[in-house]
This record gives C-alpha cells, structure tokens and sequence, in this order.
C-alpha cells in the first residue's frame, strides 16, 4: 500500500506540475494565442470560393493556359539561363516562391484540357479549380501567418501588448487585404514585405540593433522582388530618418549628432546595398543585364514622364 500511494503522489504531481507549465505557456503567450482568434477569422473568410473566381492578368503567372511566368522563372533557375530569370516587369520573383509551391501539386497541365479544336480550347472546370487552390492557397497561408511577425515587431515599438494585438487584428482582417491575399498577383507580396521593411527599419532607428538593419535589408529587396512600386520605401526611409533626427536633437546634442548622422546614413546605404544585393541573386537576369536593377526599380514605366 505504501508504495501504490507513493507512486500515485508521484504521478498526481508530475499532473500538478504539467498543468501548471501550461498555464504559465499560456500566461507568458496569451497575446500570440489571443491573434490566433482572428487569424482563424482570416483564414474562414480568405477560404471562401478562393477557387470559384477568375482575375484579369491573374492567369498569367500560372495558368497561361497550362503554365505561367512562375512555371517561366523556375525553368529558367533550373536550366541555368540567367537571363531568362526576367519573366515580367513587375518582376514578381516572390510568387514564385511562394505561390510557386503550388508547381508540386498541379499535376500535369495538359489533363486540363478536355478538347482541341483548330480555333479554340474547352478546359475541365475542376482542374482550373484545383489550380487555382494549389497557387492561391500557399499565399493566403504565408500573407496570415506573417501577421506573427508583425506583432512582434509591433510589441517592440510600441511596448503595449493590448496596442499591437489590436493593430494586428485589424490588419488581418482588413478586407482588401484578405481579398488580395486570395489572388497570385505581386502586388499580395508587395504590400506584405513592404510593411516588413518600415517596421524593421523604425525598430532599428528606436533599438539601434544590427538584427533590425539586417531585416529591414532583407524585407525591401523582398519588396522590390515583389513589385518595382517598393522603390518608394528608399525615399521613405530618408524621410524617417530626417524627422527621426529633428525629434532627437537635443538630446543627442551636438557632439553626438556628427555619430548619429554617420552612423544612421551608413545603415541607409547598407539597406540599399544589401536589398540589390538579394534583388540581384533572386533574379540573376541583373548579372547578364545590370541595367535590368534600373529597369526594374526607378526605371519602371510608370516612373517615367
């Protein structure tokens, strides 16, 4: 009797003891746990007819009209044609990446062709829904699980948790963003890698860490791979920085400034550095044709007069 007894103290407090970590995990993370509420809210609507609908220019990327730029790009990596890497102006390198997953699923695109004629195609509807969910699903899933992110980085400027969650919320599930997050286009990257990049870079002027530099870096080439319109975050970032100076002068003063200024200009020109730098090993049509890296930043058509 004396040992059953001691054998179930024993097991009643490894129970005490298991129930007891959990409810510290759940104290010590009850902000990530809490996003978890609207992110299933995100994913119930972005979920909802994500295959029953077509988009103009959407085809293009993959399913133009068995394969796409995404097929294109992939192609061209595997065969080492460099140049070939180019496969749009916009140039839209990330979906290939993200949305590219859908590649292993898609099967073979001739099956989705039920008859030829000389003049026409008829398609099977339920293999163009099934690659639209193959595409479009593995962007819905990374543009909500980056939330994470953002709440942490959020957190960490703003230093009040009930703040960030509530912002992280509300961009989850800002309508436009859902809906956009449901089609293979640039433009679900670019506002995602965007936002990345001026939290990143706020964090890094408010912390003064190399691991803030280094992302914000890393979030802008990101963007620009996503659409050339992310050249816009260079001249952001300079206006950050000039009403970061304007808000911390006096108490730098003046023998820090001269630091300050030297310090904050050599991180702006590591971002720009750093952002080509990825631009140009993501899409290594740039070491064929460099003047692609102007092409495709401040050389876009919409830039011009």
């Amino acid at each position: 009797m004396p040992a059953r007894n001691a054998s179930h103290s024993e097991a009643g407090g490894e129970y005490r003891t298991s129930k007891m970590q959990i409810k510290d995990f759940i104290i010590k993370h009850k902000f990530v746990l809490l996003l978890l509420i609207p992110l299933a809210l995100y994913f119930v609507f972005g979920l909802h007819h994500l295959t029953q609908f077509e988009t103009a220019d959407e085809h293009y990327w993959y399913m133009n009209p068995l394969e796409g730029r995404i097929h294109e790009y992939w192609r061209a990596m595997l065969k080492g044609d460099l140049e070939s890497t180019y496969v749009n102006d916009k140039p839209g390198i990330t979906l290939a990446y993200v949305s590219g997953i859908g590649m292993l699923f898609q099967g073979d695109p001739e099956e989705r062709i039920v008859e030829r004629g000389p003049f026409y195609r008829i398609f099977n509807p339920a293999k163009t829904e099934h690659n639209n969910l193959v595409f479009r699903l593995p962007l819905l899933i990374f543009n909500g699980l980056f939330v994470f992110y953002f709440l942490w980085a959020l957190r960490k400027l703003t230093d009040n948790d009930w703040l960030s969650l509530l912002a992280a919320t509300l961009i989850l599930l800002n309508p436009i963003l859902i809906g956009i997050s449901q089609i293979v286009n640039p433009d679900s990257l670019l506002w995602t890698f965007s936002f990345a990049a001026l939290l990143s870079f706020m964090l890094y002027l408010t912390k003064e860490r190399k691991r803030d530099l280094i992302l914000t870096a890393l979030f802008t080439g990101l963007a620009l791979l996503s659409k050339y319109a992310a050249v816009i975050l260079f001249p952001f970032f300079l206006a950050v920085l000039a009403f970061h100076f304007l808000v911390n002068f006096e108490q730098w003063g003046a023998a820090n400034l001269r630091q300050k200024v030297l310090q904050f200009f050599f991180a702006f020109w590591v971002i720009v550095v750093e952002a080509l730098t990825l631009f140009a090993f993501l899409m290594p049509a740039v070491l064929v044709r460099p003047k692609l890296i102007y092409a495709a930043t401040i050389g876009f058509k919409g830039a011009k007069p």
